[in-house]
């Protein structure tokens, strides 16, 4: 815990300082860095909801496969009774099988999700880069 507490202080740190620093040489290079920050907080949001909401969708997946397989090994006399070990298989293979796609699908949002959000970061660095660049060139900035 010290260890994390002392990294988010850090982050804290070393974000403010270097924002101030940015505005403190070009504010209108500051503001053009941090215009990339709310659409990547509104989109961590928006994709964070779905996320969570098809997470706790795949636990309870889980659960139901879980609790056919509680069904079938408490009453497991029954079911070979009642020669039912296929019918067993198919109903536990089904849940599982669900499960297992739906967790798929929330990997690949997530990695999706992942992907955007590196590509948004590094198009902002490089806007910010090229800007600047612009702005040493025309001797607007040192």
């Amino acid at each position: 815990m010290t260890t994390e507490a002392v990294a988010g202080l850090r982050g804290v740190v070393m974000s403010v300082g270097s924002t101030s620093l940015l505005f403190y040489t070009s504010p209108t290079l500051a503001i053009i860095s941090l215009l990339s920050i709310p659409p990547v907080f509104l989109a961590a949001r928006v994709v964070g909801r779905k996320l969570k909401k098809n997470q706790k969708e795949v636990q309870e997946l889980h659960g139901k496969a879980t609790n056919v397989a509680e069904e079938v090994f408490g009453g497991i006399k029954t079911v070979q009774l009642f020669n039912a070990e296929s019918n067993e298989y198919n109903r536990y293979s089904t849940t599982v099988t669900a499960a297992h796609n739906k967790e798929i699908k929330v990997g690949k949002t997530k990695a999706l999700f992942d992907g955007v959000v590196h590509v948004a970061a590094n198009g902002a660095v490089l806007l910010v880069l090229g800007y600047g660049g612009t702005l040493v060139l025309a001797s607007e900035m040192r």
